[in-house]
């Protein structure tokens, strides 16, 4: 049965919906199952599926659904607007691919078939809500009017080629739709969109600058003003600071690090390493939510044997209640999702607007005073597998807060 929660709904408090591929099914059972008996699993506002996963229909689909825990599938439509999906294999299942690149000169018939058959499979895998399959924002002519098109074909579908559910129309903007999203904003007006998914096709979180998160922000802030939702995609712990400056949801992939480019998903594969040189579990990371960062699990077992960081990272959830710190390497899916989902609900729990940018700004605080120590310490140690990192993200996002604040408030209208 399908959740009936109206997507306005469900986005007009902060959320955090984890995104799911392959590689999470042991992370997603585990913490929807509890550690105990006596422990309640992690209890989700939604996931973003990848197409390529929901593909085999894993089981957990079938929990989610049974739990009335809404979905959406990501159709990585992204990706096929570059001749690299042809030769991938995890795409090559996907029953919608087009025969050859999403592109402005594609014809009117090859735009049809692709979004009607993408929202088919959406359908058929138990998507509770669509998110339109389109193309990325590109600097080049053309693809703005594309990118429309296809979102406007979808709206049109809705419910004739496929029962009709709630659409999430899916920007993905360049650097110049950054600069100006009034244009796009104003145009998705137009059409029954319930939502937007927003995912820049390059952004990193951790390494960007104050000036790009901005952009990335103010895209978002001119949505949510215009009164559609947004679901900020793959942002990490940033998406806090997007939620304390009034942007709805946000997704991350389990335990992974905050970044995504899509000039690397649509670059040709690279020969495998030997399995050897690329073991010993070097990309493993670990979420620290007192650090607001996911860090390689060398650091954070570093981080482990520090005595005046260790009992700063204690964790009381349900992920650790039982066995602390111990193995927590092996737990860090888990770990990751019962860390994220708290620092949301802790988020949601307060009444008003400026009481979340409050807790997040004193969370930022915390984290940059205990990240102090923890360099120090790394550094004291001495141990070259787990250099200390900069966590200069910190400060980056605490400017950005009062940047975004400024601007806010030359927005607001004098009496």
């Amino acid at each position: 049965m399908q959740p009936t929660t109206p997507l306005g709904d469900l986005l007009a408090s902060p959320r955090y919906l984890p995104r799911l591929t392959e590689n999470d099914t042991k992370p997603i059972q585990r913490a929807l199952a509890g550690a105990t008996l006596f422990d309640d699993g992690v209890s989700l506002d939604g996931v973003v599926v990848e197409a390529a996963y929901a593909v085999a229909e894993p089981e957990v689909l079938d929990h989610l659904r049974e739990q009335r825990v809404p979905v959406l599938i990501d159709p990585q439509s992204l990706r096929l607007s570059t001749p690299a999906y042809m030769s991938n294999t995890r795409l090559g299942s996907l029953p919608y691919l087009p025969s050859a690149p999403l592109t402005p000169s594609s014809s009117a018939s090859d735009r049809d078939h692709f979004v009607a058959d993408a929202l088919r499979f959406q359908q058929k895998v138990g998507a509770t809500y669509y998110l339109v399959p389109s193309i990325p924002l590109r600097n080049d002519p053309g693809w703005a009017e594309l990118h429309h098109d296809l979102t406007a074909r979808a709206a049109s579908a809705n419910g004739r080629e496929v029962d009709s559910r709630e659409l999430v129309a899916l920007l993905a903007p360049g650097s110049a739709a950054l600069r100006s999203p009034r244009a796009f904003v104003s145009r998705l007006l137009d059409l029954p969109i319930a939502a937007v998914y927003a995912q820049p096709l390059a952004l990193d979180p951790i390494t960007d600058s104050v000036d790009k998160l901005a952009r990335v922000w103010s895209f978002c802030h001119e949505l949510e003003e215009a009164g559609i939702p947004v679901i900020a995609g793959r942002v990490g712990a940033f998406g806090l600071v997007l939620q304390a400056l009034g942007v709805s949801a946000f997704d991350s992939g389990i335990g992974m690090g905050e970044r995504y480019s899509w000039a690397d998903q649509v670059r040709r594969p690279k020969p495998k390493q030997d399995d050897k040189a690329a073991g010993g579990g070097s990309g493993k990371r670990i979420y620290l939510e007192q650090l607001l960062s996911t860090l390689p699990a060398k650091v954070v077992e570093a981080l482990l044997r520090l005595e005046g960081v260790r009992g700063r990272l204690v964790c009381n959830l349900g992920c650790c209640r039982v066995a602390g710190h111990a193995g927590l390497v092996d737990r860090r899916g888990e770990h990751y999702l019962f860390s994220r989902v708290h620092e949301v609900e802790q988020l949601r729990a307060q009444p008003t607007s400026s009481l979340r940018l409050h807790e997040v700004h004193q969370h930022l605080l915390a984290a940059r005073d205990l990240a102090a120590v923890a360099r120090r310490g790394l550094k004291d140690l001495g141990d070259s597998e787990a250099p200390a990192p900069t966590f200069s993200h910190l400060e980056t996002w605490l400017s950005l807060l009062a940047r975004a604040e400024q601007l806010k408030a030359t927005e607001a209208p004098v009496n």
